[in-house]
């Protein structure tokens, strides 16, 4: 009876060890494909963002305003586009947010992060374009009051202002740039599907 007992025990806790190594192999998988569910949900809501920043592109490209009104119109459009550019940012990066969350997950964690960055600097670069067009709102404003302008002023303003766009413009390509590279290492279906 003892021996049979014995050999009962023996094979349950076998069977418990394989189960358990079984479990946590697979809670490993869980982990990863919970990161890779949040990835893609990410790039879904970044779908937004780029819609955005297109809308935005369109609003800037076919804008021929003739006078003060239709220049202030323009400038009331082209300011809540930025808006909805940063709000689906924002949204977007809650997305990511969720893998750093997450263990052993690393190069997950790492791809998001620099998209995180990535998205940081687009919002950043939306608040300069946003000053530059508030400038050149003011200076048509003051025009058609006929108030001076500062032309010294608003030329050092601006020249500061596309700096500050071109350098968060060469920071996101950078950034961009190598979370490519890891999403590629990570063979992330939903990037290969859009390129």
């Amino acid at each position: 009876m003892r021996g049979k007992a014995l050999k009962r025990s023996a094979v349950t806790i076998t069977a418990l060890v394989a189960v358990a190594l079984l479990g946590g192999a697979l809670g490993c998988g869980g982990v990863e494909l919970q990161a890779r569910g949040y990835l893609e949900a990410a790039h879904e809501e970044g779908l937004k963002v780029t819609k955005n920043i297109e809308k935005l592109s369109k609003i800037t490209a076919t804008a021929k305003p003739e006078n003060i009104e239709e220049i202030r119109k323009l400038y009331i459009e082209f300011v809540g586009q930025i808006g909805a550019v940063k709000i689906s940012a924002e949204e977007t990066k809650s997305e990511y947010e969720k893998v750093l969350k997450l263990e052993d997950v690393e190069k997950y964690k790492e791809f998001a992060d620099l998209q995180i960055k990535a998205l940081d600097e687009l919002i950043n670069e939306m608040g300069f374009i946003g000053e530059l067009y508030t400038l050149y709102n003011k200076v048509d404003e003051d025009r058609a009051a006929g108030r001076p302008i500062d032309e010294i002023t608003v030329s050092n303003q601006t020249k500061e202002l596309i700096v500050k766009i071109g350098k968060a413009d060469e920071e996101i390509a950078k950034v961009k740039k190598d979370a490519a590279d890891i999403g590629d290492e990570l063979n992330l279906p939903f990037l290969k599907e859009k390129k």
